[in-house]
């Protein structure tokens, strides 16, 4: 059983979520009460995405475990991915009475609350003072993950770039260094990583929308527009959303008016309008909006998933 399970971890990491489901399942038809098949079947979903699955399983697999506290843990992730706020800080404070001593798991799960409530600055004083310890590849990774979901950029690029190497197939890890290059205005290096996303997933319209977006940026009306962007990314990150939203406002207004520059100069030069700067910026910003948080591709694309079955 051993020896089947860590073949389909393989076929997980391979991205082989079809073949893995297969396998999984085999096995749970011969030992239904097989513990480890579960989290693997929960995991699987999970990796794949498809996080009302996995939530859905894991809640019925702690019926008879409820004191299993890697399920527990599977249960807040899917929670947290799905942004159901209010259950997933029931499922922490749950875990937290029957865990006490699972400080890792316990401090991770507040990461992600932190990140659900948009608490940036208690969530970046957090992180600086775990960045101070020790800690080895895997906790770099996901610290650098973090760090990008509170707009800490410059931090998050150091951390991420830094274990890039030891990972270079982590799907996760290439998305959000993607995301996180464009937010820094590394126009290249976004590509580059959206484009191994795209080798990994080749299916992705997010990292392709990426992609696209990056070269929207050498238009030079888009410079101003970056240059706000990535101030608004440091107010964020250092005096919370209220303050953001007010710099937001005026850096807009006089972005629109930079565009409006834009669009007489080159109305004037080519003796023709061929931009209109107010419908290109919206269009703009609506795009980036959808790279910089796909969850709202739902909206726009059906999830379809490419699989290649491989053997092992």
């Amino acid at each position: 059983m051993s020896h089947s399970l860590n073949t389909a971890r393989a076929l997980l990491e391979a991205k082989n979520f079809d073949g893995a489901r297969k396998l999984v399942n085999k096995f749970l038809e011969e030992t239904p009460d097989d513990i480890r098949c579960w989290t693997m079947r929960i995991q699987i979903e999970m990796k794949a995405g498809c996080y009302q699955e996995a939530l859905r399983i894991c809640r019925n697999v702690l019926q008879q475990h409820p004191d299993n506290a890697v399920l527990r843990e599977l249960e807040f992730d899917a929670l947290a991915f799905l942004r159901r706020k209010r259950e997933a800080k029931v499922a922490f404070e749950k875990f937290r009475a029957d865990f006490p001593s699972q400080y890792i798991r316990l401090r991770n799960m507040q990461f992600s609350l932190d990140t659900l409530d948009g608490n940036t600055q208690k969530l970046n004083r957090q992180l600086n003072k775990f960045e101070r310890d020790d800690i080895g590849l895997s906790d770099k990774r996901n610290l650098g993950v973090f760090y990008h979901k509170t707009l800490n950029v410059f931090r998050a690029q150091k951390l991420m770039e830094d274990v890039h190497p030891e990972y270079p197939d982590d799907l996760e890890l290439n998305k959000t260094l993607a995301q996180n290059s464009l937010l820094l205005g590394k126009l290249a290096t976004a590509r580059k990583y959206a484009r191994t996303a795209l080798r990994l997933a080749p299916g992705d319209r997010h990292m392709r929308t990426l992609i696209f977006i990056s070269y929207v940026y050498y238009l030079p009306q888009f410079y101003i527009l970056n240059a706000s962007i990535m101030l608004l990314n440091l107010v964020v990150c250092y005096f919370g959303l209220a303050v953001a939203a007010i710099f937001g406002f005026f850096a807009s207004t006089y972005a629109f008016k930079a565009a409006s520059l834009f669009e007489r100069m080159t109305s004037i030069v080519l003796d023709a309008e061929i931009f209109h700067s107010i419908y290109f910026f919206l269009t703009f910003l609506l795009s980036y909006f959808l790279v910089q948080y796909p969850k709202y591709f739902k909206f726009i694309y059906e999830t379809t998933r490419e699989v290649r079955l491989k053997r092992y």
